[in-house]
């Protein structure tokens, strides 16, 4: 299987999410059927979010850039710096939304943000020979600034990186 990697020179800004469980270890130990809350998480949060965005904003290009354990992380190409009041607005409605909903987990979020070509980096993996199925992934200071900022978050408490502000 040769893999290739593609990486991308444009000037981009994204807006970087992460959704996680917060005690998911000991919730899953606590309640045996913990897995009916967590695939709600998996399967609704995204499709909630993308639908606020789809209200609030004309354009809706979040994607979901992986899964990690219990971590939901999502993209979105910033096209115009008036998408990002609206697209925090939205991810901050899908968490309390959820929040409210799933009483039996308590989720939390970070918002953060890469611009490529400065700092950090995309490129595509798991591209292969006849495989077209690419996946976004970013690399960079500031992407591992946002998960270094995530570990302040808490069902409380939302850390949004300051270059958004």
């Amino acid at each position: 299987m040769e893999k290739r990697v593609l990486l991308n020179n444009k000037k981009e800004l994204y807006c970087l999410f992460s959704i996680d469980i917060e005690n998911s270890t000991k919730k899953k130990y606590e309640n045996l059927f913990w897995d009916n809350s967590v695939f709600n998480f998996y399967e609704k949060i995204p499709l909630h979010f993308q639908t606020l965005l789809k209200e609030n904003d004309s354009t809706t290009n979040l994607s979901i850039w992986k899964y990690v354990g219990d971590e939901i992380l999502f993209y979105k190409k910033i096209t115009n710096l008036n998408q990002i009041p609206t697209t925090i607005k939205a991810f901050k409605e899908t968490l309390e939304f959820f929040s409210k909903k799933t009483p039996d987990i308590n989720i939390k979020g970070t918002v953060w943000t890469a611009q490529l070509n400065l700092i950090d980096r995309a490129f595509y993996s798991n591209k292969t020979k006849g495989n077209e199925n690419n996946t976004l992934d970013f690399i960079g200071p500031s992407v591992d600034c946002g998960f270094r900022l995530s570990k302040f978050a808490s069902t409380d408490f939302m850390p949004i990186s300051i270059e958004i502000l």
